[in-house]
């Protein structure tokens, strides 16, 4: 995964949830009182804080076909239905198709309290891609069970991923040529960094396979 810095709440959120308090007493709640065209502002916000990637998968997401993910369940966790902090966006996969259900949808409500967010700042060395394209949990202990977790539950080796994943190692040209200690260090900076607002696709996978060669 990679690492999510969250920003502020946008000051038309905050704002909007202030405004509806006031009008009726009592908190929102995201599934009964949040607008449609609300969300889809909430998922722009969402989707340009995190360089256009999915919170989970890294995959590319756009502002359709991407949802609102509550990484703690707003069924489970209702007073972080409306956080920010507990927002971020997620691509859907495809429920119940072979191998491509994962993320958002392959999650629904689950949750273990031995997840990590993908804000907290130790998400990165949870987790270790191979160049085969699959992703395996890394670290230690209560870290390393929720890695696992993490990746079985929200199907991060489906054969969908696995196959986008090792693809996107590839077309970085990681096989292409030998390479200085400079270019590798290059490639790195520029697949650990948004370009003109948006990651690669897969980008932690790619900077990863890249790290490799420096020993």
């Amino acid at each position: 995964m990679k690492r999510i810095i969250k920003n502020n709440p946008p000051k038309w959120f905050e704002d909007w949830k202030r405004n509806f308090e006031h009008a009726n007493g009592r908190k929102a709640a995201y599934k009964k009182d949040f607008p449609q065209n609300e969300i889809r502002k909430l998922r722009g916000d969402l989707l340009r804080e995190q360089g256009y990637i999915c919170c989970y998968c890294m995959g590319r997401l756009h502002i359709d076909g991407s949802h609102v993910e509550h990484f703690r369940p707003k069924t489970r966790f209702p007073d972080e239905d409306m956080e920010y902090g507990n927002l971020l966006a997620s691509c859907q996969g495809i429920a119940g198709e072979p191998g491509k259900d994962h993320c958002g949808h392959r999650k629904e409500d689950w949750y273990s309290a031995r997840m990590v967010s993908p804000v907290n700042p130790d998400i990165e060395q949870m987790f270790h891609y191979g160049l085969d394209g699959k992703v395996y949990p890394s670290g230690r202990d209560e870290k390393r069970r929720g890695a696992k977790e993490m990746i079985d539950h929200l199907g991060l080796n489906s054969y969908y991923l696995v196959r986008n994943r090792e693809k996107a190692i590839e077309e970085s040209g990681f096989f292409d040529d030998e390479y200085t200690e400079d270019e590798i260090r290059d490639m790195i900076d520029y697949y650990d960094h948004m370009d003109e607002g948006k990651y690669v696709p897969y980008c932690g996978a790619i900077v990863e396979a890249w790290r490799s060669l420096l020993g």
